[in-house]
């Protein structure tokens, strides 16, 4: 079965992120890697109109704190010491809100039911019942791994219905 919401490619990713950070971006598939939703990490869910959830973004522990980072340029050491100490502080998660939020923009398209961005759960978290169906049983998947300059690379995992 198709997805309803379109599957953005890396190139989409990377002129979004790398536009946002003001610095370089890389984006390149990898294989599906299982970030569960029971490792530190953040997960976005974005939904319709009519509050369905359409698209969820996982970004693993080191993503998580590099987009976050990046985006208000902290320290790049401070994303080493955050994965070291398996940690997400609160100014982080509220920059990676920022980020998803933006990320919208390759999630809708014309031909689509419009998504807008709905909230990120710090992982781990128990999740509501439509997101965590979403990422038990998507229509499509794609993983990339995603490395912005100074401050490292990390995974997403995109889970769309």
């Amino acid at each position: 079965m198709p997805a309803n919401f379109p599957m953005p490619a890396a190139d989409q990713f990377r002129d979004v992120l790398g536009d946002l950070m003001g610095r370089g971006v890389r984006v390149v598939p990898t294989r599906p890697t299982d970030l569960g939703t029971d490792r530190p990490g953040a997960l976005a869910d974005y939904e319709t109109d009519r509050e369905r959830i359409g698209v969820v973004c996982i970004a693993d522990l080191r993503l998580t704190n590099a987009l976050g980072a990046a985006l208000t340029m902290v320290a790049p050491n401070a994303v080493e010491d955050a994965v070291a100490s398996q940690s997400i502080d609160q100014p982080t998660i509220d920059n990676f809100r920022e980020v998803v939020n933006v990320l919208t923009s390759v999630f809708n398209t014309n031909d689509t039911p419009h998504l807008k961005f709905k909230a990120v759960h710090r992982l781990p978290a128990a999740l509501p019942d439509p997101t965590k169906q979403l990422v038990d049983a998507p229509l499509g998947r794609r993983d990339f791994d995603v490395s912005i300059d100074d401050y490292g690379t990390g995974t997403l995992s995109v889970f769309v219905g």
